[in-house]
């Protein structure tokens, strides 16, 4: 009995579409994953029963009420308050905050994905690259390849590091019976 084997074609504009979908997706998340953990850090200052906690962030902290900015900001000044890094590690983690993961974010989830043929044939010759189309004076063509991806997920995670899986790993963020 003979096998058939079924020829598979790759579209590389079908392939361009998925490939943007997954990474978008990805560091999305990967910046929400570290947002929550600056929303569970404030909340833990500021409360000391689970239930208090909970309705710190579901009224304020959660909300759209407070930016990522000023999360930001409620953050350096905790972090030199609780004497979890010096003062210029939290003036480092800030300036990363708002002026690197804070752009990059707004890009990711704002911009739209360049469909362009040019794009397109860019990602022909570079698989791990996609491009997005930002207006700020004017119309300009962002890039996310292997580079930013990797720089991008770094700070992320010494985001996260300073904050410390102990702080994180000690909040009680299960919902109220």
């Amino acid at each position: 009995m003979a096998f058939v084997q079924k020829t598979v074609y790759s579209e590389p504009t079908h392939d361009y579409y998925n490939y943007a979908i997954s990474l978008r997706g990805s560091l999305i998340n990967q910046v929400a994953e570290m947002e929550e953990m600056i929303n569970y850090y404030i909340c833990q200052h500021f409360c000391a029963t689970r239930e208090k906690k909970f309705e710190l962030m579901e009224v304020l902290v959660g909300s759209k009420h407070v930016t990522f900015q000023a999360k930001a900001e409620i953050l350096k000044f905790l972090l030199i308050k609780n004497k979890d890094c010096t003062i210029k590690e939290a003036k480092t983690i800030f300036d990363k905050l708002v002026n690197n993961i804070g752009k990059h974010r707004n890009i990711l989830a704002h911009a739209r994905l360049d469909k362009s043929i040019a794009s397109i044939n860019k990602f022909k010759e570079d698989k791990r690259t996609i491009y997005f189309v930002k207006y700020e004076n004017g119309k300009q063509i962002k890039e996310y390849g292997k580079k930013e991806v990797e720089e991008l997920s770094r700070l992320i995670l010494a985001v996260q590091h300073v904050i410390g899986e102990y702080h994180y790993k000690k909040l009680d963020f299960t919902l109220p019976k």
